[in-house]
């Protein structure tokens, strides 16, 4: 199972002497990888079966 304090204790310890641009840049990397699991609203299967496919935002006709 997953230990969210341990994971938070060594991603602090990581941080320790970094300077305040590469924190920045740590948080805002962490925050784009998790923006779209946010976006994410309940959907029917039907749809996020589709949705999984490859190339779904194409239309069809133009997966080739």
């Amino acid at each position: 199972m997953f230990d969210s304090e341990a994971f938070k204790n060594e991603v602090t310890e990581q941080l320790q002497g970094k300077s305040r641009e590469q924190k920045v840049a740590f948080a805002v990397r962490s925050a784009m990888r998790v923006l779209p699991l946010l976006a994410v609203q309940k959907k029917s299967a039907a749809l996020l079966k589709r949705e999984r496919e490859a190339y779904s935002f194409w239309k069809e006709e133009d997966r080739n």
